[in-house]
């Protein structure tokens, strides 16, 4: 198998402009279910009022309106009133069963254009008729569009996709694996802070947080004011970004050519300073590793915080919490695997990912593996680590505290890790691309030499009936030797 991360696209990726707009009809295609959202509601009425392409037969071949005609049609109308007039009592209390009940079938209308009245259309100025609706799968776009946390489907594209929240259950009620390591993440969350001693974290300042927790009513002021006295004062900053769309990293689903999930934002992510990782490492896996086309913030993050304040909507905090730590994590993977001939799955988590909504913090875990069988594929499973009612009583907040500022030092150790493993082989990986990259030219250099010096000597001989082609090496490091890490 090639090496998938040599075969990374180095030029310089173009910036999508991402709009909110409605779907194509493909999108709603591939959804193994789909929510009842007011886009889905636009779909199934575009699908509705979309033209027959086969019009009836008295659409087709109608006869002139004449005046006779539509006296005759006007004479022949008769109220609803009119029409149970004629039947008997019986008669009509089946009706109103029948009612009752839901009345006829109408699935069979779908698609079927409206019926037009014949005064309206001969009495109608042709530039005030309704004209027949477009296909809107033939209108033409150059914007990226997309589907935002904001919409329920997409965590069912999620899914779909092998993007799965905490608590997920398959259809036959299997639970997926838990990581290797969960045990000793939650053991490393639990272990005391110094900076969160009796000493140094007394309760007129816990008194401070429950009354910020009180007054603060946006996001922003949770995310500034709340956060910070929750990761305290680390003076790691240079590591520290956030509300940076993470439009550079490519899509962890690509719905259609020019349809997609929305780039990852998340308020607070953790990452590495871009000198840490060599250079050539950072040109063929940019897609994977850096957010942003701003060449000095962090990259390979593996560390996410998502806040909302009292009025955010939990579900949302939710999608946005799985997707940006599943993009860490492909991150992490990544790294992890380079040079390899195939990708390496530990079934370790490498990513931290949290939200803190109103007063409750809580974090997970993600991490990737491939599924069983010929045609597996990988998927990323998030997990939770522990949850605190940060303020309730200063207790719960020191170990709630504790765990995001244990769990933050413990994503550093582990990118830290990954960056290492990729930089130890990069000169090897790098050799022998170059070299077969040589190999190739010369086989290439040899055999026009071979063409020209026929032609020069105006030899008679006949062509032979199959030129050798040169042999052309694969630009991938062998696999490499076990190393330590």
């Amino acid at each position: 198998m090639s090496d998938p991360h040599m075969h990374q696209h180095t030029e310089q990726r173009p910036q999508l402009k991402y709009t909110d707009s409605q779907p194509p009809s493909s999108y709603w295609d591939n959804l193994s279910k789909i929510w009842l959202t007011k886009c889905a509601l636009k779909e199934l009425n575009r699908r509705n009022n979309k033209p027959n392409k086969h019009p009836p037969l008295y659409r087709q071949n109608r006869r002139p309106l004449t005046r006779s005609i539509l006296a005759k049609w006007a004479k022949g109308q008769q109220s609803a009133s009119e029409i149970l007039s004629g039947y008997s009592r019986n008669d009509l209390i089946e009706v109103k069963r029948f009612a009752r009940q839901g009345g006829p079938g109408t699935s069979d209308l779908r698609g079927y254009p409206e019926p037009s009245n014949p005064l309206e259309h001969s009495t109608m100025p042709a530039a005030n008729r309704p004209s027949v609706l477009k296909n809107e799968d033939t209108t033409n776009t150059v914007k990226t569009r997309n589907t935002s946390p904001y919409s329920r489907n997409f965590e069912q594209i999620l899914k779909d996709h092998g993007v799965f929240p905490a608590f997920y259950k398959y259809s036959d009620g299997r639970k997926p694996e838990k990581p290797k390591n969960l045990d000793e993440i939650r053991e490393r969350a639990k272990q005391r802070r110094p900076s969160l001693s009796l000493s140094r974290f007394t309760d007129e300042e816990f008194e401070k947080f429950q009354e910020t927790t009180a007054n603060a009513k946006k996001e922003e002021q949770a995310t500034k004011s709340i956060v910070s006295i929750i990761e305290g004062s680390s003076g790691e900053t240079k590591y520290v970004c956030g509300k940076i769309k993470f439009g550079n990293l490519q899509s962890l689903v690509g719905l259609t050519s020019d349809y997609t999930l929305t780039p990852g934002n998340p308020d607070l992510y953790d990452g590495a300073l871009p000198e840490q990782l060599d250079r050539r490492i950072r040109d063929r896996l940019k897609g994977m590793i850096i957010p942003s086309t701003q060449d000095d913030l962090p990259i390979a993050p593996n560390f996410f915080l998502h806040a909302k304040g009292p009025d955010g909507t939990s579900a949302v905090v939710r999608r946005q919490c799985v997707y940006d730590g599943a993009l860490g994590e492909r991150g992490q993977h990544q790294l992890r695997s380079y040079g390899t001939n195939e990708p390496e799955f530990d079934n370790n988590a490498h990513t931290i990912t949290s939200i803190y909504e109103g007063d409750k913090l809580s974090m997970y875990t993600i991490y990737t593996a491939r599924t069983n069988g010929p045609n597996g594929r990988q998927e990323y499973y998030t997990h939770l680590i522990g949850s605190w009612a940060m303020d309730g009583d200063i207790e719960t907040f020191r170990n709630g505290a504790a765990a995001f500022r244990n769990l933050r030092d413990w994503a550093k150790e582990q990118r830290d890790g990954a960056i290492g493993l990729a930089n130890s082989v990069t000169d090897q990986v790098e050799g022998e691309r170059n070299s077969g990259e040589e190999g190739a030219e010369s086989s290439v250099t040899s055999l026009h030499a071979l063409s020209d010096g026929v032609d020069s000597n105006n030899s008679q001989m006949p062509s032979p009936t199959k030129r050798p082609s040169p042999v052309m090496k694969r630009g991938r490091a062998s696999k490499r030797t076990k190393i330590n890490r």
